[in-house]
């Protein structure tokens, strides 16, 4: 098949050990194997630009009933009495898996989850690059997105008509282009219009982009009147009874 990716995501660490729960087989953290396995499948695919890679699907806290202590990258464990996973205890994981792959494939992306799980990247980003910082919103999550997620990316080194613009501009924020039309940076909409908080009955939806050009006016830019430029966007939904 041709123009289609292939995501690799480590889901369980194997299919005989549960951890906790009714028949969870998601650990909290990796395991050194997790190491191994990322450096096989790194060193197979490092040819293919469309094989793309999800370190670990959903870092979390352990449950109450699970036995096995949480594992640190270096292939000790912490205390047997811990149970939760900060990002103090996921980002070492999260550097040591990016790095073995891009040992293999210094070009390939690589996908990064939140803790919580996955839903909660506050204490991102790293310092690495090529990363897609992932979260999976369920309807149990709340909706502190913006806190949670929603404010991780930043534009840098961005003038608009000459003037500098802030790393982190507010939501929404829209600055006219005198003869051309109109930008708007950090757009934040939700499903059925209007600005967050985003709340339904039944399914709650956020759409954010990063910047949103809209050409209104003929121009000496050679910009077709009526364009519509969108630069990196990004949507969650959260589904609820």
């Amino acid at each position: 098949m041709f123009g289609a990716y292939t995501l690799l995501d480590l889901q369980w660490l194997d299919a005989d050990r549960i951890y906790g729960g009714i028949r969870n087989f998601v650990a909290p953290l990796p395991t050194t194997q997790s190491i191994e396995l990322w450096t096989l499948l790194s060193r197979r695919y490092k040819d293919e630009p469309a094989v793309l890679f999800d370190i670990f699907t959903e870092p979390h806290d352990r449950l109450n009933d699970d036995p096995s202590p949480l594992n640190r990258d270096d292939g000790t464990t912490y205390p047997a009495d811990q149970r939760s996973v900060t990002m103090a205890e996921w980002q070492p994981w999260a550097q040591t898996l990016t790095s073995v792959i891009r040992a293999e494939n210094a070009d390939s992306l690589v996908f990064i989850p939140g803790i919580n799980w996955a839903y909660d990247l506050r204490g991102m980003p790293t310092n690495l690059s090529n990363i897609v910082y992932s979260s999976h919103v369920y309807s149990n999550k709340g909706m502190e997105w913006p806190e949670a997620f929603g404010d991780l990316s930043s534009l840098l080194g961005l003038s608009v008509g000459g003037i500098a613009v802030s790393n982190n501009p507010p939501p929404n924020t829209t600055i006219l282009l005198p003869g051309i039309g109109s930008v708007t940076l950090n757009e934040q909409t939700c499903d059925g219009g209007g600005a967050p908080p985003c709340s339904g009955s039944t399914s709650s939806g956020i759409r954010v982009r990063a910047i949103h050009v809209i050409v209104d006016n003929p121009n000496s830019s050679g910009v077709p009147q009526g364009a519509d430029v969108i630069v990196g966007e990004a949507h969650a939904d959260s589904f609820h009874p």
